[in-house]
């Protein structure tokens, strides 16, 4: 099992890097005290505090005791409450200081609350106490894609007509990937990117556009109803399906049924847009920059997952990668992120140190090349702010590049990138 684990670890991080490279260019503590559960004395009866946490599988019978001992132990009355998804679970012992029940059947990997506190007649220093039990599926249902089918009615060919030339376009593009290992244990990969397209010339008749993103010079030759060919399917028949609204129109592309990609594209303006957004730095021995609505960007976030043959999840891993695009001392700029989080999860890290070059914030400037790519922070994190989505972002940077023949230079900010 262990060997599986590694083996699985291994392929979760290269399956993400890869991922990202492409796409870019439960438990808390009770209030019982520590885990180590040791007994507590008051007034000679002694009681030992439940533990913070503890896991199950479903149909276990779980007993759970206070061991209270010394003279009248045995009159104490004690309150429990157990809760599942905020439903009662029936346990016996209710009023001592002991109780059982049977982990109930799940659909899920799921949670136990359970609280026990004293009757306020019988005083002896009790705090009240809870528990958190992790109780594990033990059939689970097989994964399904996250990708949700697009309502709109399907069309037969897409009418490209509306994409004028300077418009802007906000694509949003899902993927999902299931590979099966030798031993039926699999892995699955779950992409999203958000960039904004800026229409550069359309070609009706054979139903393709060129676009570039933030005004730069990465042009992108985009063919809607082939842009998922290379995605083949594992199992079943492949079908590409194609929608459109007035100023919408999605592909998706389906394997017997299940949507495995799916790239939306939603009219953002007639005109060019490339300020979504604003970024602050300062730095240590260089000048400072600041801009005010002039930040492009795309983001990208990979979720990897390892499932055993019976589609029990035993792993997770998160990436995530920033393109920040501005002008800095009158020439084009990049601020780029690889961090091992996604931008709605608060806090990542962007040491190359530790992560052997994976995670890091990188510069791409020709004004001052000693401290642009290929160079890459040997430390520091990003914090995310509290209810950022993927389009919507805010976050606090700071790292550290090294510089050669000099000092390491101290890099540190602030961003809002507005995809929407």
């Amino acid at each position: 099992m262990d060997l599986q684990k590694n083996s699985q670890e291994k392929t979760l991080k290269k399956l993400l890097l890869s991922s990202l490279i492409a796409l870019s260019l439960s438990a808390c503590g009770g209030g019982g005290g520590d885990d180590k559960s040791e007994p507590q004395g008051i007034k000679n009866i002694t009681y030992t505090a439940l533990p913070s946490t503890s896991s199950a599988d479903e149909g276990d019978t779980i007993n759970l005791s206070l061991n209270t001992q010394g003279t009248g132990a045995s009159d104490l009355k004690f309150t429990w409450s157990v809760k599942l998804d905020n439903q009662d679970v029936t346990f016996t012992g209710q009023g001592t200081d002991s109780i059982s029940f049977t982990a109930p059947d799940v659909d899920k990997n799921s949670t136990i609350i359970i609280n026990v506190s004293l009757d306020s007649s019988n005083t002896i220093g009790f705090r009240d106490q809870s528990t958190l039990i992790s109780v594990t599926d033990l059939n689970p249902a097989p994964v399904e894609p996250p990708i949700v089918a697009p309502e709109t009615p399907p069309t037969i060919e897409l009418d490209l007509s509306n994409l004028n030339n300077g418009s802007t376009w906000i694509e949003t593009q899902q993927l999902y990937v299931k590979t099966v290992l030798a031993d039926s244990s699999y892995t699955t990969v779950e992409t999203k990117v958000i960039r904004p397209l800026i229409i550069e010339s359309t070609n009706t008749e054979l139903a393709n556009f060129t676009a570039d993103y933030c005004g730069f010079e990465d042009i992108l030759e985009i063919a809607p109803t082939a842009m998922f060919d290379p995605v083949q399917c594992s199992e079943g028949e492949g079908e590409t399906v194609l929608t459109q609204q007035e100023d919408s129109f999605s592909v998706t592309k389906l394997c017997d049924g299940v949507v495995v990609a799916k790239s939306e594209f939603k009219k953002h303006s007639d005109d060019s847009v490339t300020r979504f957004g604003s970024l602050e730095l300062t730095f240590d021995n260089y000048p400072d920059l600041k801009t005010d609505n002039n930040l492009c960007g795309l983001v990208a976030t990979s979720t990897a997952k390892a499932f055993t043959a019976n589609n029990v999840e035993i792993d997770q891993s998160v990436s995530s990668a920033i393109r920040l695009l501005t002008e800095y001392e009158g020439s084009p700029f990049e601020l780029f992120f690889s961090t091992d989080t996604a931008p709605n999860r608060l806090f990542g890290s962007l040491d190359s140190f530790m992560s052997g070059g994976a995670y890091h914030a990188k510069l791409i400037t020709e004004v001052y090349p000693e401290i642009s790519d290929p160079v890459k922070s040997s430390s520091g994190t990003i914090i995310f702010e509290f209810g950022n989505t993927l389009s919507n972002i805010n976050a606090d940077f700071r790292f550290t590049l090294p510089v050669s023949n000099a000092p390491s230079e101290q890099v540190e900010g602030k961003f809002e990138l507005i995809i929407e």
